[in-house]
Protein backbone atom coordinates (compact mmCIF):
# COMPACT_ATOMS: atom_id res chain seq x y z
CA UNK A 1 0.00 0.00 0.00
CA UNK A 2 1.72 3.64 -0.61
CA UNK A 3 2.24 5.75 1.90
CA UNK A 4 1.55 9.55 1.99
CA UNK A 5 2.47 12.50 4.49
CA UNK A 6 -0.46 13.39 6.74
CA UNK A 7 1.02 15.71 9.10
CA UNK A 8 3.94 17.75 9.20
CA UNK A 9 5.95 19.64 12.18
CA UNK A 10 9.07 21.50 12.50
CA UNK A 11 11.57 20.63 14.71
CA UNK A 12 12.64 23.28 17.26
CA UNK A 13 16.75 23.13 18.10
CA UNK A 14 17.37 25.37 20.67
CA UNK A 15 21.27 26.39 21.07
CA UNK A 16 21.80 27.69 24.71
CA UNK A 17 24.85 30.52 26.26
CA UNK A 18 25.36 32.51 29.06
CA UNK A 19 23.66 35.66 29.17
CA UNK A 20 27.86 36.96 28.82
CA UNK A 21 28.71 35.47 26.14
CA UNK A 22 29.77 36.02 22.01
CA UNK A 23 26.42 34.58 21.29
CA UNK A 24 24.24 36.88 23.63
CA UNK A 25 26.27 39.83 22.04
CA UNK A 26 25.65 38.53 18.32
CA UNK A 27 21.79 38.25 19.12
CA UNK A 28 21.40 41.70 20.51
CA UNK A 29 23.30 43.03 17.51
CA UNK A 30 21.06 41.35 15.00
CA UNK A 31 17.80 42.80 16.71
CA UNK A 32 19.41 46.22 16.72
CA UNK A 33 20.37 45.72 12.71
CA UNK A 34 16.81 44.15 11.89
CA UNK A 35 15.44 47.38 13.56
CA UNK A 36 17.57 50.02 12.60
CA UNK A 37 17.81 49.03 8.72
CA UNK A 38 14.86 49.11 7.63
CA UNK A 39 14.40 52.63 8.70
CA UNK A 40 17.31 53.93 7.69
CA UNK A 41 17.08 52.26 4.20
CA UNK A 42 13.23 54.05 3.92
CA UNK A 43 14.74 57.26 5.40
CA UNK A 44 16.66 57.05 2.75
CA UNK A 45 15.41 56.84 0.00
CA UNK A 46 12.98 59.56 1.04
CA UNK A 47 9.18 60.18 1.37
CA UNK A 48 9.76 57.81 4.62
CA UNK A 49 7.68 61.12 6.89
CA UNK A 50 4.20 62.56 5.04
CA UNK A 51 4.92 66.47 5.80
CA UNK A 52 2.26 66.94 3.38
CA UNK A 53 -1.44 66.26 2.24
CA UNK A 54 -2.84 67.35 -0.64
CA UNK A 55 -6.83 66.86 -1.20
CA UNK A 56 -9.70 68.15 -3.43
CA UNK A 57 -12.96 69.64 -2.23
CA UNK A 58 -15.32 71.95 -3.80
CA UNK A 59 -15.43 74.97 -1.74
CA UNK A 60 -18.59 77.06 -0.34
CA UNK A 61 -18.26 80.40 -2.06
CA UNK A 62 -20.68 83.27 -1.43
CA UNK A 63 -20.64 86.63 -3.07
CA UNK A 64 -20.75 89.12 -0.84
CA UNK A 65 -22.33 91.85 -2.85
CA UNK A 66 -19.65 93.99 -2.20
CA UNK A 67 -17.85 95.81 -5.19
CA UNK A 68 -15.76 98.38 -6.29
CA UNK A 69 -15.92 99.48 -10.56
CA UNK A 70 -13.62 102.13 -12.10
CA UNK A 71 -14.44 102.71 -15.69
CA UNK A 72 -11.66 105.17 -16.94
CA UNK A 73 -13.13 107.38 -19.76
CA UNK A 74 -12.59 109.81 -22.38
CA UNK A 75 -14.85 112.88 -22.77
CA UNK A 76 -15.40 114.74 -25.63
CA UNK A 77 -12.57 117.67 -25.01
CA UNK A 78 -10.15 114.48 -25.23
CA UNK A 79 -9.73 114.86 -21.13
CA UNK A 80 -10.07 111.51 -18.98
CA UNK A 81 -11.55 110.74 -15.78
CA UNK A 82 -13.19 107.72 -13.78
CA UNK A 83 -16.19 106.59 -12.89
CA UNK A 84 -16.65 104.89 -9.93
CA UNK A 85 -19.21 102.55 -8.30
CA UNK A 86 -18.85 101.12 -5.07
CA UNK A 87 -20.52 99.46 -1.97
CA UNK A 88 -17.97 100.72 0.48
CA UNK A 89 -19.95 103.51 2.69
CA UNK A 90 -16.58 105.32 3.43
CA UNK A 91 -15.25 104.98 -0.38
CA UNK A 92 -18.94 106.35 -1.01
CA UNK A 93 -18.97 109.34 1.05
CA UNK A 94 -15.36 110.20 -0.28
CA UNK A 95 -16.71 110.14 -4.06
CA UNK A 96 -18.78 112.88 -5.55
CA UNK A 97 -20.13 109.92 -8.08
CA UNK A 98 -23.52 110.14 -9.67
CA UNK A 99 -22.81 106.50 -11.46
CA UNK A 100 -26.25 104.48 -10.69
CA UNK A 101 -25.31 100.96 -12.80
CA UNK A 102 -28.21 98.43 -13.37
CA UNK A 103 -27.13 95.13 -11.22
CA UNK A 104 -28.02 91.68 -11.59
CA UNK A 105 -26.57 88.83 -10.17
CA UNK A 106 -27.14 84.99 -8.97
CA UNK A 107 -25.33 81.94 -7.79
CA UNK A 108 -27.20 78.76 -8.95
CA UNK A 109 -26.79 75.36 -7.05
CA UNK A 110 -27.23 73.29 -10.46
CA UNK A 111 -26.68 69.85 -8.71
CA UNK A 112 -28.58 70.52 -5.88
CA UNK A 113 -26.24 69.69 -3.34
CA UNK A 114 -26.32 72.73 -1.09
CA UNK A 115 -23.10 74.35 -2.38
CA UNK A 116 -23.42 77.51 -5.36
CA UNK A 117 -21.58 76.49 -8.50
CA UNK A 118 -20.50 79.33 -10.01
CA UNK A 119 -21.95 83.30 -9.98
CA UNK A 120 -23.09 85.23 -12.77
CA UNK A 121 -23.18 89.28 -12.76
CA UNK A 122 -24.00 92.14 -15.16
CA UNK A 123 -23.43 95.60 -14.12
CA UNK A 124 -24.85 97.97 -17.02
CA UNK A 125 -23.53 101.76 -16.47
CA UNK A 126 -25.24 104.74 -17.92
CA UNK A 127 -22.98 107.48 -19.85
CA UNK A 128 -22.98 110.57 -21.04
CA UNK A 129 -23.26 111.37 -24.93
CA UNK A 130 -19.00 112.66 -24.63
CA UNK A 131 -18.29 109.66 -22.73
CA UNK A 132 -16.50 106.47 -24.21
CA UNK A 133 -14.80 104.12 -21.76
CA UNK A 134 -11.38 102.37 -23.00
CA UNK A 135 -10.74 100.73 -19.47
CA UNK A 136 -12.84 98.77 -16.68
CA UNK A 137 -11.78 97.25 -13.79
CA UNK A 138 -13.43 95.71 -10.93
CA UNK A 139 -13.68 93.95 -7.50
CA UNK A 140 -15.51 91.09 -6.31
CA UNK A 141 -15.69 90.30 -2.45
CA UNK A 142 -16.26 86.63 -1.47
CA UNK A 143 -16.87 84.57 1.70
CA UNK A 144 -15.09 81.49 1.46
CA UNK A 145 -15.03 78.18 3.43
CA UNK A 146 -13.21 74.71 2.96
CA UNK A 147 -14.90 72.15 5.83
CA UNK A 148 -14.14 68.64 4.53
CA UNK A 149 -10.15 68.11 5.36
CA UNK A 150 -9.51 71.50 7.35
CA UNK A 151 -11.65 74.01 8.37
CA UNK A 152 -10.99 77.80 6.93
CA UNK A 153 -12.76 80.40 6.59
CA UNK A 154 -11.73 83.68 4.92
CA UNK A 155 -12.89 87.04 3.04
CA UNK A 156 -11.57 86.44 -0.24
CA UNK A 157 -11.22 89.14 -3.75
CA UNK A 158 -11.46 88.63 -7.48
CA UNK A 159 -9.76 90.95 -9.60
CA UNK A 160 -10.34 91.34 -13.28
CA UNK A 161 -9.65 94.13 -15.22
CA UNK A 162 -8.72 95.45 -19.46
CA UNK A 163 -7.10 98.42 -21.05
CA UNK A 164 -8.30 98.78 -24.58
CA UNK A 165 -6.93 100.94 -27.62
CA UNK A 166 -10.30 101.68 -27.98
CA UNK A 167 -13.48 102.58 -26.86
CA UNK A 168 -15.78 99.89 -25.99
CA UNK A 169 -19.23 98.70 -25.49
CA UNK A 170 -19.09 95.89 -22.66
CA UNK A 171 -16.08 94.05 -21.25
CA UNK A 172 -16.64 90.26 -20.23
CA UNK A 173 -14.63 87.97 -18.51
CA UNK A 174 -15.19 84.48 -17.48
CA UNK A 175 -12.70 82.24 -15.10
CA UNK A 176 -12.20 79.32 -11.85
CA UNK A 177 -11.36 80.97 -8.99
CA UNK A 178 -8.81 79.12 -7.62
CA UNK A 179 -7.20 78.86 -4.04
CA UNK A 180 -3.39 80.85 -3.64
CA UNK A 181 -1.58 79.20 -1.01
CA UNK A 182 1.77 80.44 0.30
CA UNK A 183 1.96 77.83 3.44
CA UNK A 184 -0.14 74.96 3.90
CA UNK A 185 -3.28 74.80 6.15
CA UNK A 186 -3.70 72.53 9.23
CA UNK A 187 -5.56 69.97 9.17
CA UNK A 188 -8.92 69.11 11.06
CA UNK A 189 -8.21 72.83 12.97
CA UNK A 190 -10.20 76.50 12.07
CA UNK A 191 -8.47 78.60 10.74
CA UNK A 192 -9.70 82.42 10.65
CA UNK A 193 -6.63 84.13 10.05
CA UNK A 194 -7.80 85.74 6.87
CA UNK A 195 -11.56 86.39 7.58
CA UNK A 196 -10.97 89.87 7.83
CA UNK A 197 -11.69 92.82 5.30
CA UNK A 198 -9.91 92.37 2.14
CA UNK A 199 -10.90 96.37 1.79
CA UNK A 200 -11.67 98.77 4.86
CA UNK A 201 -15.24 99.57 4.07
CA UNK A 202 -15.32 102.35 6.59
CA UNK A 203 -11.96 103.60 5.85
CA UNK A 204 -11.59 107.78 5.32
CA UNK A 205 -8.43 107.71 3.75
CA UNK A 206 -8.69 107.04 -0.01
CA UNK A 207 -5.53 105.71 -0.52
CA UNK A 208 -7.09 102.17 1.43
CA UNK A 209 -9.41 102.00 -1.95
CA UNK A 210 -6.45 102.62 -4.34
CA UNK A 211 -6.71 99.57 -6.67
CA UNK A 212 -3.10 99.30 -6.73
CA UNK A 213 -2.63 98.95 -2.79
CA UNK A 214 -5.85 96.36 -2.74
CA UNK A 215 -3.90 94.32 -4.91
CA UNK A 216 -0.46 94.48 -3.33
CA UNK A 217 -2.04 93.84 0.33
CA UNK A 218 -4.05 91.08 -1.05
CA UNK A 219 -1.43 89.58 -3.06
CA UNK A 220 1.10 89.25 -0.10
CA UNK A 221 -1.32 87.14 1.84
CA UNK A 222 -0.56 83.58 2.76
CA UNK A 223 -4.00 82.17 1.16
CA UNK A 224 -5.86 84.05 -1.25
CA UNK A 225 -7.98 83.50 -4.43
CA UNK A 226 -7.10 84.45 -8.29
CA UNK A 227 -9.24 83.88 -11.58
CA UNK A 228 -7.63 80.73 -13.18
CA UNK A 229 -8.40 79.57 -16.84
CA UNK A 230 -9.38 83.16 -17.47
CA UNK A 231 -10.62 84.47 -20.92
CA UNK A 232 -11.70 87.53 -21.62
CA UNK A 233 -13.73 89.42 -24.25
CA UNK A 234 -13.79 93.48 -24.97
CA UNK A 235 -16.62 94.66 -27.40
CA UNK A 236 -15.62 97.48 -28.80
CA UNK A 237 -18.69 100.44 -29.86
CA UNK A 238 -19.47 100.95 -33.47
CA UNK A 239 -19.54 104.71 -32.53
CA UNK A 240 -17.63 107.09 -31.43
CA UNK A 241 -19.95 107.01 -28.25
CA UNK A 242 -22.11 104.75 -26.83
CA UNK A 243 -25.10 105.29 -24.18
CA UNK A 244 -23.57 102.47 -21.85
CA UNK A 245 -21.45 100.19 -20.75
CA UNK A 246 -21.48 96.38 -19.38
CA UNK A 247 -18.97 94.18 -17.30
CA UNK A 248 -20.30 91.15 -17.58
CA UNK A 249 -18.18 88.41 -15.51
CA UNK A 250 -19.15 84.67 -15.05
CA UNK A 251 -16.84 82.92 -11.85
CA UNK A 252 -17.09 79.29 -11.41
CA UNK A 253 -16.79 77.82 -8.30
CA UNK A 254 -14.87 74.86 -9.37
CA UNK A 255 -13.29 71.59 -7.29
CA UNK A 256 -9.71 72.99 -6.14
CA UNK A 257 -6.54 71.38 -4.49
CA UNK A 258 -4.54 72.85 -1.29
CA UNK A 259 -2.20 71.20 0.93
CA UNK A 260 -2.59 70.53 4.54
CA UNK A 261 0.28 69.93 6.71
CA UNK A 262 -0.21 65.67 8.01
CA UNK A 263 -1.56 64.87 11.08
CA UNK A 264 0.43 62.96 13.54
CA UNK A 265 -1.38 59.98 12.80
CA UNK A 266 -1.42 59.98 8.88
CA UNK A 267 2.55 60.60 9.34
CA UNK A 268 2.79 57.02 11.55
CA UNK A 269 0.03 54.68 9.49
CA UNK A 270 2.61 56.49 6.24
CA UNK A 271 5.96 55.76 7.65
CA UNK A 272 4.97 52.43 9.37
CA UNK A 273 3.62 50.87 6.15
CA UNK A 274 6.59 51.65 4.31
CA UNK A 275 9.12 50.25 7.16
CA UNK A 276 6.88 47.03 7.79
CA UNK A 277 7.97 46.24 4.23
CA UNK A 278 11.14 46.72 4.35
CA UNK A 279 11.37 45.10 7.82
CA UNK A 280 9.80 41.60 6.33
CA UNK A 281 12.56 41.70 3.80
CA UNK A 282 15.40 42.71 6.27
CA UNK A 283 14.37 40.02 9.32
CA UNK A 284 14.53 37.34 6.61
CA UNK A 285 18.04 37.96 5.43
CA UNK A 286 19.69 38.68 8.86
CA UNK A 287 17.67 35.30 10.75
CA UNK A 288 18.72 32.72 7.91
CA UNK A 289 22.37 34.57 8.44
CA UNK A 290 21.79 33.95 11.95
CA UNK A 291 20.66 30.14 11.87
CA UNK A 292 23.43 29.64 9.36
CA UNK A 293 25.96 31.15 12.08
CA UNK A 294 24.59 28.85 14.91
CA UNK A 295 24.25 25.74 12.09
CA UNK A 296 28.18 26.56 11.81
CA UNK A 297 28.95 26.58 15.54
CA UNK A 298 30.77 29.81 15.83
CA UNK A 299 29.97 30.64 19.07
CA UNK A 300 30.58 28.21 22.46
CA UNK A 301 27.12 27.24 23.04
CA UNK A 302 25.21 23.62 24.31
CA UNK A 303 22.47 22.24 21.38
CA UNK A 304 19.09 21.14 22.68
CA UNK A 305 16.74 18.90 20.60
CA UNK A 306 13.53 17.87 21.69
CA UNK A 307 14.28 13.88 21.87
CA UNK A 308 16.97 14.64 24.02
CA UNK A 309 15.42 15.59 27.34
CA UNK A 310 18.28 16.46 29.84
CA UNK A 311 19.42 19.38 32.48
CA UNK A 312 21.83 21.45 31.19
CA UNK A 313 24.24 22.93 33.22
CA UNK A 314 26.55 25.71 31.71
CA UNK A 315 30.10 25.78 32.88
CA UNK A 316 31.91 27.62 30.55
Amino acid sequence: MPLFTTFTEPVRVKYISTILSKATIFNVLIAILTLVIPYLICYRMQGFWLILETFREQPQVLFKHQALAILEVKNADGTQSNLIWTTFPGHRSMVDSKVFPFIRSREPDVNYDAVKDYLDIDITFPLQKDESVFAAHIVLLFEYKLKTFTNLEMESMVYAGYVAGSNGSSYEFTGDLSLVQKQPLWSRHYDNRFNNDVVPRHSLNSKDYSLGKIIKEYAARNVSTTLKNKYELWTTSGSSYTKEFSIIGKIMYTEDSYQCWAGIWQMLKWAWIQYFCVFIVVYSILRAFQRTVYKARLFETVLVVPWEKRHVQMNF
